[in-house]
């Protein structure tokens, strides 16, 4: 993109180690970094210990907490946490989540500017008392490499054992209580006629809710569920290419990356109906709130070719909505206004 802002800025994005690969946290921060690298109006600081004129962070751990103490620029976070993302994520999450809510409270007081993915993450943290300016920025997609292509979904058909001519019901996430995998699977029982795929393991390891609960519905799943484990997001594109419709029944979201990535590659998308999807989705998914409701959607919208044609349109112009032009440009706008803001100060 050429540079119509004027000065270029100085910027440095950063990611705790900590946080890993196999999530949106690290997806956020790899699209973040891809869009920067497509402008002329920003060079990238990839030294801590360098001043830079904004520091953009996607984690809010130590690391984060010194940089916003130290930095002489501006210190942005995205926040991809509130506390109802402790219940049914990690071990004891009920109990984590007063003291959880505190820390957030802290560390997104530290920043100069929060950038909230999705309207109702704006609302959370101002009503657990965030009173550092709040900002929406939601997520985004790389069009580029999420995209329609039936090629792609064949490899990944025989490499997994599905049918050739089966139609492929996904998930994509973390094994946890919080994502419904217990109703993924009896919604896979009421519909034999499918075949269900779910991609994603436990990532937090011991601290994973539940873990030994989840392991155990995987063993006994129906015989038409499939689980290939956590997939490198290079591969990705291929396994949502390999399915029909995507189905993620979370009992809590803030805006998954991977609902973004399966409606790029033309996938009807059902969720649960929760309110946190409105504002980002508008009417453009199929919702359900019960596993009666779930099944007879995802066999009407297989079965009705009007309807699924219909479905996956509306996926595609919601990919289009959150691509990498959009969110490169509100991007900038913040960094420049936070920068003009400091600049007004010194003068």
């Amino acid at each position: 993109m050429r540079n119509k802002k004027g000065r270029n800025l100085q910027v440095n994005v950063e990611l705790e180690g900590f946080v890993g690969t196999a999530n949106g946290v690290w997806t956020a921060y790899r699209e973040t970094l891809k869009v920067l690298r497509e402008t002329s109006n920003v060079q990238l600081v990839r030294s801590s210990n360098k001043r830079a004129d904004i520091v953009h962070f996607h984690s809010i751990g130590p690391k984060y907490i010194w940089a916003a103490h130290k930095n002489q620029g501006k210190t942005i976070v995205s926040a991809h946490v509130v506390p109802r993302s402790f219940v049914g994520s990690i071990v004891a999450g009920n109990l984590w989540k007063p003291l959880g809510t505190k820390y957030l409270r802290y560390v997104y007081n530290l920043a100069d500017l929060v950038l909230a993915v999705s309207p109702f993450v704006k609302d959370t943290l101002y009503s657990i008392g965030v009173e550092s300016p709040v900002k929406v920025l939601p997520n985004c997609v790389d069009t580029d490499k999420f995209y329609p292509d039936p090629d792609l979904g064949s490899e990944i058909r025989n490499d997994v054992n599905l049918k050739p001519d089966s139609k492929i019901v996904m998930a994509v996430g973390q094994l946890q209580p919080r994502k419904g995998l217990e109703d993924f699977l009896k919604v896979a029982e009421r519909s034999k006629d499918y075949e269900f795929v779910w991609v994603g393991g436990h990532i937090y390891g011991p601290l994973s809710a539940a873990s030994s609960q989840m392991d155990k519905m995987i063993e006994n799943a129906p015989e038409n569920v499939i689980f290939p484990g956590v997939i490198p997001y290079e591969k990705m594109s291929n396994y949502y290419n390999a399915a029909d419709l995507f189905f993620l029944p979370s009992y809590q979201e803030n805006f998954p990356f991977v609902i973004l990535e399966a409606a790029a590659c033309g996938l009807p998308i059902m969720l649960r109906d929760i309110p946190e999807y409105e504002a980002i989705l508008s009417d453009n998914y199929l919702k359900g709130k019960s596993v009666e409701e779930f099944a007879e959607n995802i066999k009407r919208s297989l079965e009705n070719k009007r309807m699924y044609k219909d479905y996956r349109e509306r996926s595609l112009e919601v990919a289009k909505q959150y691509d990498h032009d959009s969110y490169l440009e509100n991007l900038l706008d913040h960094y420049y206004e936070l920068y003009s803001e400091e600049i007004s100060a010194k003068n």
